[in-house]
Order: structure tokens, then sequence, then C-alpha cells
């Protein structure tokens, strides 16, 4: 099944229509709209038909160098928006907000294209949510960019927002969802269901007792934007807005932090923190009032800032941290006040990339640099130590190399810092890991989560794992992969958003992230997962070095070694099966089967003489415990001389795909070449 899906998304992917002749149907016959459509559909910018109305005048609002900003945002919308905002950038790939293809859909919805008669599939309306150990909490609704908070008393209560899609399938809004029973179960929230006028870069929080649950939310763009501030006296169940953090100015990328340490001591106990920024200059605002009111504090220092976090220390401390992404720099400032007054920026460390980066699951929207931070309020040996974590590219210039995860910390405010890396330096190929998010627990343990594609050797497929430090983040556990299945690489331009999210309570840890495998490789749906105890009993299956030359017709593939990261002490027998079973023409045969958790079997394909050429994905489940975790095969077959000789000599029977002298002719010299396994030329 997984390769058939595989096989539908590029069938469809290749289904959208060439355009007419656009000339003739625009407004301006100074206008070259063939060559605009050209231009931005190389680039993956989207057309609409609504550039069809642009002048030669609107077009000159356009700087020189607008389309290296390669965001789903059609020209005629970009046109607009620097009509509203002059001030925006003029140049590089952050000119224009993370949130500006979701403010697009919410005021015009779908892409015009009259001509391209290729038709979404279908969505399906909300359904109940199946109880197991990923729980989906968004149902059949798209969801991405999702935060998580748990109540500080009661694990029980936990609170979700996400983004989401209105009933029409198309418009984005944030949406919230609560559950009673630790995650296992999800309702959506009156209210927020979705928030009204709401656009996205959802952000939650709860009071230090509890009282009230927080959330934040950037505001519909067309109704004035800005960042909105929603309070819960529920637990969640309904919300209401309580305050206009800022407004009007095309603010981006908000997130929030509660400052919930030794209340009655700590001065600032009870203080949110928002942060935001506009047009790349930092922002920071704080309310000593449960959210009924804010004071805004403005970095000066701060030219291109964006994909912030906060934290605060044992004494009330407040440090800020962003990426200056001009500058290559992890950048930080301090305030001694509570939020209201901040030092000058500092210095974390550079970083390779500036801003966003390709990567091949990630290859529409790109992965992002933005920063989680953190601080052991635990008493325990590292009590005050500050953490930051984020994803960078392993190499400067984002050419060649893999995307990874680092985490910083320090002892002293920031004054110095120590750089480790929350997974292993090895693996058997490329692997991309990206959208970290980090928290510590009451042990003061670090915990980290983020996307990883080691189960797929061509960097496409992703899985969510964990990992923590017991050290002060100076060693790392063996990764533990925390989904039952991979999600495919989704095609739409948003994939898998900015970020997601990771909360505990006691030994309760709660991540929550974007994930397909409910829709066979569409659109993502938010998904909780649930680390109950503390650490549980876990295996991660991989290959130690899997498959990288074609394989002939009628041949065996050399045998693959399967072997089991073992976790949390587990201890039961693993059994390995293909799963759905392998097409007709494949054989597999595996030299140990159930396998020790600390041991290894190796997987053998024997191949049919009249298999199909082409590029195979297998999906691999292990089993043991009651658990489930697969791996994807991957296979290539080239041509070989079984599908070839019924059809030589017979032009009646001519096939290019075995035309492999593209002759246009079935002859002995193809069956020569079969016969050596040649592929196409």
């Amino acid at each position: 099944m997984t390769a058939m899906v595989g096989m539908v998304v590029l069938c469809m992917a290749g289904m959208a229509q060439e355009p007419p002749d656009l000339n003739p149907l625009g407004t301006d016959p100074l206008v070259d709209y063939n060559d605009l459509f050209q231009r931005t559909e190389a680039l993956g910018i989207p057309w609409d038909d609504r550039n069809l109305g642009l002048s030669q005048e609107d077009l000159a609002v356009l700087p020189e160098r607008d389309f290296e900003d390669i965001q789903q945002v059609p020209v005629f919308y970009r046109v607009l928006l620097r009509q509203r905002f002059p001030h925006l950038q003029r140049s590089g790939r952050a000119q224009y907000p993370r949130s500006a293809p979701e403010q697009f859909r919410l005021e015009f919805g779908a892409l015009r294209r009259a001509w391209d008669k290729t038709k979404p599939a279908a969505k399906k309306g909300d359904t109940a949510i199946e109880l197991e150990a990923n729980n989906n909490v968004s149902g059949e609704r798209y969801g991405a960019e999702s935060a998580i908070a748990v109540h500080p008393t009661n694990p029980d209560l936990v609170i979700v927002g996400t983004n989401g899609v209105d009933a029409n399938g198309v418009t984005s809004r944030q949406r919230h969802y609560y559950s009673t029973d630790g995650g296992r179960t999800w309702q959506p929230a009156a209210g927020a269901a979705p928030l009204p006028n709401s656009c996205c870069d959802p952000t939650m929080d709860w009071s230090p007792d509890g009282q009230y649950a927080y959330a934040a939310a950037l505001a519909e763009l067309s109704g004035g934007g800005g960042v909105w501030f929603y309070r819960s006296d529920d637990a969640g169940a309904s919300w209401n807005r309580t305050a206009i953090i800022s407004s009007g100015n095309f603010e981006d990328k908000e997130y929030m932090h509660v400052d919930k340490f030794n209340c009655g001591v700590n001065p600032h106990c009870g203080n949110i923190y928002v942060t935001w920024h506009v047009g790349n200059s930092m922002r920071l605002s704080r309310s000593d009032d449960n959210g009924a009111s804010f004071t805004t504090f403005v970095h000066q220092d701060s030219q291109s800032g964006i994909g912030s976090d906060v934290t605060s220390d044992e004494n009330g401390v407040v440090y800020h941290f962003w990426p200056e992404t001009q500058a290559r720099l992890l950048t930080f400032a301090v305030s001694t006040d509570g939020g209201l007054n901040f030092g000058p920026r500092q210095t974390v460390t550079e970083t390779n990339a500036s801003f966003i980066y390709n990567i091949p699951s990630f290859d529409r929207r790109l992965a992002f640099v933005h920063v989680s931070a953190a601080t052991d309020l635990s008493g325990g040996a590292y009590h005050n130590r500050m953490y930051l974590c984020w994803n960078d590219h392993s190499v400067v210039g984002n050419v060649g190399g893999t995307s990874l995860v680092r985490v910083a910390y320090s002892d002293d405010g920031g004054q110095s810092w120590q750089i480790t890396q929350p997974h292993r330096d090895k693996d058997p190929f490329a692997t991309d890991r990206f959208n970290p998010w980090m928290e510590i627990d009451r042990n003061g343990w670090v915990h980290v989560v983020y996307y990883d594609t080691r189960n797929d050797p061509a960097r496409l497929r992703t899985d969510m794992y964990h990992t923590y430090s017991r050290d002060g983040g100076a060693t790392w556990a063996p990764e533990t992969r925390l989904t039952e299945s991979s999600s495919q690489r989704m095609d739409d331009g948003f994939q898998w958003g900015d970020y997601n999210g990771l909360a505990i309570v006691g030994d309760e840890i709660r991540p929550v992230w974007t994930d397909n495998r409910f829709n066979s490789g569409g659109r993502g749906y938010t998904v909780v997962g649930r680390i109950a105890g503390g650490i549980v009993p876990e295996f991660t299956p991989a290959f130690t070095a899997p498959l990288q030359d074609p394989q002939c017709p009628g041949s065996t593939a050399p045998s693959v070694t399967v072997t089991s990261q073992i976790t949390g002490g587990f201890s039961q027998e693993i059994t390995y099966a293909f799963d759905p079973p392998l097409p007709e023409g494949f054989e597999a045969v595996f030299s140990e089967n159930p396998v020790q958790p600390d041991g290894s079997t190796a997987v053998t394909l024997s191949l049919d003489p009249f298999v199909m050429p082409g590029d195979y994905a297998f999906r691999l489940v292990g089993r043991g415990a009651g658990k489930s975790r697969d791996l994807t095969y991957n296979l290539s077959v080239s041509i070989g001389p079984g599908p070839i000789r019924p059809i030589w000599g017979r032009p009646e029977l001519f096939n290019e795909t075995y035309d492999l002298d593209q002759n246009r002719v079935i002859n002995v010299l193809d069956l020569v070449a079969s016969l050596n396994c040649q592929t196409p030329l």
C-alpha cells in the first residue's frame, strides 16, 4: 500500500494542466502574463488567475528581488501586501511573514485557476477519534503548527491549539481543543472552533494555580491584523478574547511563557510574556493581571528577528531569545523588572542557516530556524540552568549536508554557553532532524522532541522522536521513536508548519505534532503522543545499511540487516513482517524471526524475472509487547529480459519502457541491454 500511495500522489501531481495563452486574458497589454506565469511557477510560487488583473503599475510595487522569497503567496496578493505595508523588506527569503500564505487563504480562500480542471480530493467531515498511543486531536480536519499545555497540578486537563480549516476545507484559522482524560480523547472548544477572525500561530499556557488557561493568536489580516489574547476559566472548554496585544502592523510568529515559579516570593510569578515580531523587529509584551492588559517593549537593536521564545529563572529574571537571521546569530536580551525593560542584545552562538533552508521532506515551505527556551527550576543538581534548543543546517550555505538539532545550556545567565547535540552523530544514510521543541521535567531531566527522517533513505518520510538528558544536557539517551507509522512528504505549501509542541507535568510528557498517517499521505492532522510515567520501554527498528544499487528482475537482493534500539528496559521479542504483504513477484526471507530485543535479523528479497521496473517502497513492521513500529524498505528495480522476450520483434506490442536504446523498435539491442540489467537511456 505504501508504494501505491506514492504512485497516486505522483500521478495527481502530474495531472495539473498547462494554461492557455494568458496574455489575451489580462487587463494590461503592457504586461506579459505568460512570462509571469512561467517565472513564478518555476520557483514554486503558485499562479492565481487574479494575477490577470494586475497592471504594469501594480507590478512596479514589487521590488526587483521580490521572488527571492518563494513562499506560497501568489503575485496579486504580494502586490496587495506591499500596498498595505510599504515597510516590508525588499530582498531575501524573509520579505513576507511566515503567516502570509495563511492570511491569503483567509482573505481569498483557494487559488483561482479556471483553466486547471484538476480537482482536489473531497474532504470528509469530523470523525470520532480512535484511542491509540498517538491520539488524533483534530479528527479529519487539517492541523499544523500546534501548541500544547497541561494543567499545572492536574495532568488530566490538557489544551491544544492548532492551525485549522473551516468547513469549506480551505480557510486557515486557529482552533482549540481540550481533554479531560490526559489527552486520550479530545473535544473542540466552544468559541474556538475556530476562533472568530483569527489566523494562525497558536500558543498555549496556564496560570500558576490553573484557574485560567491562556492562548494567543495572530488576527486575520483583512480585519486589521495583530496579536490577540484569549482566556478560558473552564479548563479550555470555552474561550473569550480579553486583550488585543498589538494591531495593524502585520505581526507574525508570536509565542507565550507564563512565570509559575515560587509564587509569594518571586515578585513576577504569574506574569504572562508574549513575544512576536513586526517587520522582523522583536517585541515582548507582559501582563500582570491574567491577560486583561499588556505592556510592550520594543527591541531597537533587532533588525531581522523571527522564531522567538521566552523563559524566566528562579528570581523572575526574563530571558527573551530569537534568531537574528541576516547576521546568522542566536541572540537574547535580559529583563530584571518583569519584562518592562530589557538590556542590549547578546549572542548565544552563530548558525549555519540564515532563516530557512531546503531539505527533501520540507521543500515547499522550507525548514525554519526557530528557538525553544526553558529553565531548570526542579531544585536539583542543575537548578536555574538555562537551555536553548533549535534546528540548523549542518553546512554554511546549505549546499549538501543535512538538518540537525542543537541544545545549548548556560549556568551564568547567558554569559557563556555549552552546545550539545541531542541525537546520534552517525547515520547509515543522510538524515534530517527539524522542528524541535524542548521542556524540563520536575526531576531536572531535559526532554526534546523533533521530526526525524532516519527511516527513509530518500529523506521524505518523517517520524517524531524523543530523547532526554539526565545530566543537564551534557549527554543524551538513545532517541525513541514516538510514531507507530511514518508520515509521507506533504506536497501542499504548508507541509509540516513551523513548529511542534511539548508539555510536561509531573512524569506526564505530552508532545504534539503534525502527522498524516491518518490521511494516506495527504494533509496532516494534529496528533498528541503520551509518554506516561516518565520513560517507557520502547524499541526502534532501523536498517544498518539500506540497499543503494538497483536490483535486477530474477535476482536475489543483498541481505539488509535490521536491528532495534532498545530504551526503558524493553525486553520482549520482536516479530517482523511486511505490512501490507509484498506484491506478487517479491518474496522475503528473514534469517531470524521473531528476534530478541538486542538481536538482529537479515532480510533478503527475491525478485521474479517478470517484476516491473521502477522504484518500490515496502513497509516493514516490527511488533512486540503490544507495540508496532515501522520503517521503509526502498528498492529500485532495473529492466530485465523477462518482459522483453514476449514483445521482441512484434511492433504491435511496442512499449517505450523497454526501448532501451530509444530507436522506437524493440530489437536484439534492447534484449542484450536487458540481459545486463540496464536502465533506460
